[in-house]
């Protein structure tokens, strides 16, 4: 399984050594819940002032979406714009693979305007009614 600093270091060093990072981390065996801080994953520039960058909503997509099957739930926090609607896509990958949902938790986060958060907040709650995780 990956750790977070695993994770930051496949992020950095991109390509290959990424895609293998996220495949060590879905094959994890990890049963309880998996945590995800997107502001975990800013990166820092330099502008003659310090500005930062989030997450690609592809990569965003891609890390949670690769989470383990065996974990019992996802909190995702901190996803915002771009990240926010990769995560979402991602979390609504994950919950049709999964096991055994007992947790799913999004917290400050953010998809784009009105109407694409509607949009896929219909689509989760859809996949979440489909789902054999419903009770």
């Amino acid at each position: 399984a990956a750790s977070m600093p695993a994770l930051k270091a496949g992020l950095a060093a991109g390509g290959e050594e990424w895609k293998d990072t996220l495949i060590r981390l879905s094959k994890g065996l990890r049963t309880e819940p998996f945590y995800l801080n997107f502001d975990s994953f800013l990166r820092y520039r330099h502008f003659g002032l310090f500005g930062h960058r989030r997450l690609s909503s592809s990569k965003a997509l891609e890390l949670v979406s690769h989470i383990p099957i065996t974990c019992n739930g996802l909190f995702i926090q901190c996803a915002h714009g771009e990240d926010g609607e990769g995560a979402i896509e991602g979390m609504i990958e994950w919950i049709q693979k999964a096991k055994k949902i007992k947790y799913l938790d999004c917290y400050w986060c953010k998809v784009g305007n009105v109407e694409g958060g509607r949009e896929l907040g219909s689509r989760l709650a859809a996949t979440l009614e489909e789902s054999h995780h419903s009770t």
